[in-house]
């Protein structure tokens, strides 16, 4: 009886602690919550960069951001070339994820920075880690995606400038 009983409290004792490799408490934050909500809509939505899928997702985006992004869809575009923007902007990809994990949230005043891991689907792409910067809006409070920064180099907001002052 002794045994069983040692051995339960041990169990019960083992789950009180946090898993090893559990989401820390910062994903539940605000800003997580905003990259959360705009990717759910974003995977579940027209995914392709046009007028109409960037105005429905206004929202979640910074006012900085939004401009650049409203600039480069009416950028004049020669039909045989491929355009600066070839493919989701979101997510830096061509090939589409269709799931992001939050890893983790960090706020400071105004501006916040959530990594997260973009997923393809199995045999798909590996995962692709990234940081989405978030500004606070000074009018409604909420946060908005001011720029979108991959492993590997892509920023979205750095790209987006180069791309326009093209000539």
């Amino acid at each position: 009886m002794k045994i069983k009983t040692t051995f339960l409290t041990a169990v019960l004792l083992a789950l009180s602690f946090p898993v090893l490799g559990a989401e820390p408490p910062a994903v539940n934050s605000p800003a997580a919550q905003a990259v959360q909500a705009f990717y759910q809509f974003h995977f579940h939505h027209d995914i392709g960069f046009g007028e109409k899928s960037l105005k429905a997702r206004e929202k979640w985006i910074d006012a900085g951001l939004y401009d650049l992004l409203t600039k480069e869809l009416k950028k004049p575009q020669t039909p045989d070339e491929v355009p600066d923007i070839d493919g989701d902007p979101f997510t830096g990809s061509q090939e589409y994820p269709n799931a992001i994990r939050v890893t983790k949230a960090t706020e400071s005043g105004d501006t916040a920075d959530v990594a997260v891991v973009f997923e393809w689907p199995k045999g798909g792409n590996p995962p692709r880690p990234a940081t989405i910067q978030l500004r606070k809006d000074a009018k409604s409070g909420s946060w908005k995606i001011a720029d979108i920064v991959l492993a590997g180099g892509y920023d979205l907001a750095k790209d987006l400038k180069q791309n326009l002052s093209k000539k």
